[in-house]
Formats: structure tokens, sequence, C-alpha cells
């Protein structure tokens, strides 16, 4: 008498049982890794607009504008409201916000300029917000031109 090869219905349905509830548990852990990850990308992709533009600056001996235009982060060297140096977006579902925290009170800013000469932003201290849902990163130029990622929140 030979044995029966493969599986029943039943044992196939059991197995496809396991694995919906297994991606079911998954989803919400995966859905909260896209959205950190996007924040991430986003906080790398603003360090690095801000280095280039102060290594622009320091370079051409100009003075670099960095502004956000709806959901592209721009460099110009003629005004704040320019893209014509750079322009690269930003995810869709995150939001960037700037402020000057130089002073006592941080205030809201809409673009900063980098002196060509010394490399140090106008206002001397930006940081950068990136928001997605629950999480934010800031990214920070200080007022001798370094630039420093926040920790994820």
């Amino acid at each position: 008498m030979s044995r029966p090869h493969g599986f029943t219905v039943f044992e196939a349905m059991v197995v496809m049982l396991i694995i919906a509830i297994f991606a079911a548990i998954a989803m919400p852990n995966f859905s909260t890794a896209i959205k950190r990850s996007k924040v991430r990308k986003n906080a790398d992709l603003v360090a690095q607009t801000m280095r280039y533009a102060k290594e622009s600056a320091l370079n051409s001996n100009t003075t670099i504008y960095v502004s956000v235009q709806g959901q592209n982060l721009c460099m110009s060297k003629v005004s704040a409201a320019g893209c014509e140096l750079r322009s690269d977006p930003l995810t869709t579902d995150v939001s960037a916000s700037m402020t000057d925290t130089s002073g006592a009170s941080p205030s809201s800013i809409s673009s900063f300029n980098i002196n060509g000469v010394y490399g140090t932003p106008s206002p001397k201290d930006v940081t950068f917000t990136l928001n997605s849902g629950s999480f934010s990163q800031s990214v920070n130029m200080n007022l001798i031109g370094i630039v420093t990622l926040g920790q994820m929140t």
C-alpha cells in the first residue's frame, strides 16, 4: 500500500491562517518602521544639503541661501526664494520647519543664508525639524557651521 503525497486542503488552510496571523501582528510594526525611515531619510537629506551649502559658499566665496519651498529643499545664490543651485524633494508625508534658535526665544524662519567667507549661517543657529506622525528629528547648524543630527523622538 502506498502513502499519499502532498498536503490536504485542511493542512494548507491551517498554514495560511498561521501566516495571516503573523502578518496581522507584524503590520503595525512595519508601518512604524516606514515612518521612522522616512523621517531619517529626510533628516539625512537636510544635513547633506546644509553641508553642501556651506562647502559651496566657501568654494565660491558667495552667500548661499537655503529654504524650503513647498515640499522642496532649495539652494540658491540669488535669493532665498530661488532653487537654481539645487532642489531636493522631501517625502510627501514628512513636514519640515526651520527655527532660528540663536535668540532667547526660538522663532520660525523660512530661509537662512551661509556666509561665503566664513561658512557660518545667518541667523547664527538654525534648526530644521522634520515630522511624520508621532516621529520627529531635528537637524542643527550651529554658529560656526557644524551640522548635527538630533535624536529621533
